[in-house]
């Protein structure tokens, strides 16, 4: 789901949740890092957000 997602496949995955399905999401479009720190997450792409509000 990395950069922009075309409406096709945001109506899919729309379809896919009203069915009950599950959806895995990075929401920064790729796995965060691990490190001796701890986790390091990539910036967050807030689009992913419209996939969590029912209309």
């Amino acid at each position: 789901m990395a950069g922009k997602m075309s409406h096709k496949k945001f109506r899919e995955m729309n379809d896919h949740l009203r069915k009950g399905g599950v959806l895995i999401i990075c929401p920064a479009g790729k796995l965060a890092n691990w490190s001796l720190s701890g986790l390091q997450e990539h910036k967050w792409n807030p689009g992913f957000l419209q996939l969590c509000y029912e209309k």
